[in-house]
């Protein structure tokens, strides 16, 4: 699994996702959430397909939550990274625009992974069998009360 916390960004897929997010993100001071989901679907980071389960796509929408949430925390968000040169760089995105529908993207797919509608998420099976479930269960359950908060602050 690659995961050395419960958070999405803590893993190795996590932090693939991350580095994509970076590249959507940059030269821009504000982003669109549905942009930026519109974005991950074209380049297969994410389904349009709700009823389409993939270990990557969980991660990707638990870490864009995560993204979101951390944003709202800090009323920032910023990517360091070495540019070709191997120079420490910095991006910081300053506001980001979403809405009820954008929400109900991420809620919709991060409650499937705990709450399946049909197939269990391999995500799920794999913190399962792990001594950290309940933490992980708690990090996932956090993000969607978080998230069902903005929701309602819309």
């Amino acid at each position: 699994m690659g995961a050395w916390g419960v958070k999405s960004l803590e893993s190795d897929e996590g932090l693939d996702f991350e580095d994509e997010l970076r590249k959507l993100c940059e030269g821009k001071d504000v982003v669109e959430l549905g942009a930026i989901i519109r974005d991950l679907k074209e380049n297969t980071w994410l389904t349009d397909d709700p009823n389409e389960i993939e270990f990557l796509y969980d991660h990707v929408t638990m870490g864009l939550a995560e993204e979101l949430i951390t944003f709202t925390e800090e009323g920032k968000l910023t990517f360091e990274f070495s540019d070709d040169n191997d120079e420490e760089q910095q991006w910081v995105v300053s506001k980001i625009i979403y809405t009820h529908a954008d929400l109900d993207f991420l809620l919709e797919q991060i409650t499937d992974i705990v709450q399946p509608k049909g197939e269990v998420h391999e995500t799920y099976e794999l913190w399962e069998d792990s001594n950290s479930f309940d933490e992980w269960k708690a990090h996932v359950q956090s993000l969607i009360e978080k998230l069902t908060e903005y929701k309602r602050l819309l």
